[in-house]
């Protein structure tokens, strides 16, 4: 977020205690890998970087909140993301032209008929927590990152 002159805020979702060290670099990857996707579009999955990263991921950094979508969990897409968080992600994705981005209110009406508050809730924590929104004008507006 940026307040008014030059003024920056940082938001934390998750602090956690490192068990090991190769978190980090993971991370460093992670956000490069993300940057790459969003700045020059996704690869073929062809064993590539991303599918390899994914499955070399399973006891890192994201591999904790990646499955924190509840019900609607299932495979992963080269992001991360499952069915659910995929969906959400890609309603902030058509929303971000909007200047605050949409109110978690209007994101979790849209879901109510396939996923109940909790779960949207979750989701978005997960989509912050990873980069993949961030909150625009107060804790309740996101927007995609891209």
């Amino acid at each position: 977020r940026s307040f008014g002159e030059g003024g920056h805020a940082l938001s934390v979702h998750y602090i956690r205690a490192l068990s090991d060290m190769n978190a980090i670099m993971l991370h460093r990857l992670e956000v490069v890998r993300v940057f790459l996707e969003q700045t020059r579009g996704k690869k073929p999955e062809a064993g590539g970087v991303a599918a390899g990263a994914a499955g070399a991921a399973g006891g890192g950094f994201a591999a904790g909140m990646a499955t924190d979508g509840g019900a609607a969990g299932g495979q992963l897409n080269a992001m991360g993301m499952n069915t659910m968080q995929a969906a959400v992600y890609d309603f902030y994705m058509a929303k971000k032209d909007s200047e605050n981005g949409p109110h978690v209110r209007e994101v979790v009406a849209a879901f109510a008929a396939r996923f109940n508050e909790r779960q949207i809730m979750d989701v978005i924590e997960f989509l912050s927590s990873e980069g993949h929104i961030y909150s625009t004008i107060d804790d309740y507006h996101y927007t995609a990152c891209a």
